[in-house]
This record gives structure tokens, C-alpha cells and sequence, in this order.
């Protein structure tokens, strides 16, 4: 009887160490995701400024296209991988939030401060 209880506890400590293990694996892939939601906001904030900056001469459109390629060449070398509807979003919505900063001399001569 006394080695049914061992056994039993052992049993159950062990399911619960696996059920700890798990909860821990998954503590640090949202603390992972949230530091590459980190990294990816500022790789995304410096190619809109970048591109802002290098390419004032052209258009909305081609800009964006040089945004998505050299944001998205960045995150592939630090292995962070987004989806291209992630990507837009962020880049749209940095856009607008560098614009709403920046007012007039966002717009002026197509330059950002």
C-alpha cells in the first residue's frame, strides 16, 4: 500500500513538473514575440524615416515598396519574421504617427526632420 502511494505521488509530481514546463515554454515565446514585436516596430519606424529621407523624390507608392523591402530585408537578418498584412499595418500606422509628429515638415519638400 505504502509503495501504490509513492508510486502515486510520483506520478503526480512528475505531471505537474511537465504542466510547469509547459507554462514556462510558454512564458518565454510571448516574451520572445514581444521582444520581436519590439525589434520590428523600430526596424519599421527607421525604414519609413530612412525612406522618407533617401527617396524624397519619389512617389507614395514607390516609397512604400522601398519601405517593404528594406524593412523586411532587416527582420529576415535578425530571423524575426512578420506577414506582409502585419507589415502593412505597422508601416501604415508609423506613418501616420510620424506625420501626425512631424505636421508641415513632414510634408515639406517630401523631407522628415
Amino acid at each position: 500500500m505504502q509503495e501504490m502511494f509513492i508510486t502515486l505521488i510520483g506520478e503526480i509530481a512528475f505531471l505537474l513538473t511537465t504542466i510547469a514546463i509547459y507554462f514556462v515554454i510558454q512564458l518565454i515565446r510571448k516574451k520572445l514575440r514581444e521582444e520581436d514585436l519590439k525589434i520590428v516596430r523600430a526596424v519599421v519606424e527607421d525604414g519609413v524615416l530612412f525612406v522618407q529621407q533617401a527617396y524624397k523624390h519619389l512617389g507614395g507608392e514607390k516609397k512604400y515598396e522601398l519601405a517593404v523591402a528594406s524593412i523586411t530585408a532587416v527582420l529576415k537578418e535578425r530571423g524575426v519574421k512578420i506577414s506582409e498584412d502585419e507589415l502593412k499595418i505597422l508601416i501604415e500606422s508609423t506613418l501616420k504617427r510620424l506625420k501626425a509628429h512631424w505636421g508641415d515638415l513632414w510634408d515639406k519638400q517630401g523631407q522628415s526632420p
